[in-house]
């Protein structure tokens, strides 16, 4: 998953881009998964069709969940759709319909994004977990986490993002929690950490 979304594969992408038309399906590992037996299997097919086009074009799925049962037929009911307008920084979005296309066209055409907002100077913070797991942590204060003997301990991969005024945090505070973060998440990122970028990232 992470080579069509991450920074870390930025340059297998543009060697993707620069030789031809690009068809990409995105799956989850939960409920069912693609190859039994293995753990954290997040991945997408990418097919490359070689071409001297001028341009290329990149059509892509939204990113499928399925119950085990309906594996057979998992192939025959995917959906493409053209994203190759909403590249960002040569990721791939995992759209796979018109409606979420437009959607996420609008949503990007917001001029300003947190990193706007940011303040090395500020009191107001926001905190969020890296890891994914169930469910995005993002708070307003660092959570209390004890061990099973009681000890308190520190959260792990906490950040941290400081912006000037109590209505910046609160209303990022609000977007960052929201269902149109969520599904953003799920667009640009390898759905197993929440980076920098996405959360520096929402309008």
């Amino acid at each position: 998953m992470a080579s069509v979304c991450t920074d870390g594969y930025a340059a297998l992408r543009k060697v993707w881009i620069a030789n031809g038309h690009l068809v990409i399906s995105n799956f989850n590992d939960r409920p069912g998964k693609l190859f039994d037996g293995l753990e954290h299997i997040r991945l997408a097919i990418v097919l490359l069709f070689k071409s001297n086009d001028t341009i290329h074009s990149v059509h892509t799925t939204t990113y499928s969940k399925w119950f085990t049962e309906a594996r057979e037929h998992l192939f025959q009911s995917l959906h493409f759709t053209q994203t190759t307008k909403l590249l960002r920084d040569g990721s791939m979005p995992k759209v796979g319909s018109a409606v979420e296309a437009s959607v996420l066209a609008k949503v990007s055409s917001s001029s300003k994004t947190l990193h706007h907002f940011v303040s090395s100077t500020g009191r107001n913070r926001i905190f969020y977990t890296r890891k994914l797991s169930w469910f995005v942590q993002i708070l307003d204060f660092v959570p209390s986490i004890t061990d099973e003997r009681g000890r308190k301990r520190e959260p792990s991969e906490l950040k941290e993002v400081v912006v000037s005024s109590e209505q910046h945090r609160d209303s990022f505070l609000c977007a960052l929690n929201s269902t149109l973060f969520y599904w953003l998440l799920t667009v640009w990122s390898d759905c197993r950490n929440l980076n920098k970028r996405e959360v520096f990232g929402i309008p």
